[in-house]
């Protein structure tokens, strides 16, 4: 796990929703000992904050925390991050539509600089 200023991009697609969403989602956040904190573009276009802890298995991550700014709610997050290649990762992200009682899901290719 990287330590300090981490940039990266993330492409999506959401998986199950009926809305229109941001697919491009540029990051930048600060690690230490796995935690970190940041901001990123949000899938309803709004600039979000975050607190997160990542944890390491083998050939995979599971990012958790907090993240405000959904319809003025903060929510929880969790990213799973499989590595690709040096500095790309698959990203999956459960959700869940209140409206419709669904599961929903975020898929997507992340890029750290």
């Amino acid at each position: 796990m990287a330590e300090g200023i981490i940039l990266s991009m993330v492409l999506t697609s959401h998986i199950g929703w009926q809305s229109e969403f941001n697919d491009v989602h540029p990051m930048i956040g600060y690690e230490y000992n796995s935690y970190s904190v940041g901001m990123f573009r949000n899938s309803l276009n709004h600039t979000s904050v975050f607190v997160s802890k990542t944890s390491q298995f083998d050939g995979f991550s599971i990012q958790y925390g907090l993240a405000n700014n959904y319809n003025s709610k903060t929510i929880p997050m969790i990213i799973f991050r499989k590595p690709i290649i040096d500095h790309v990762n698959a990203v999956f992200m459960p959700s869940y539509d209140p409206a419709k009682g669904n599961p929903t899901a975020v898929i997507g290719v992340e890029v750290r600089y």
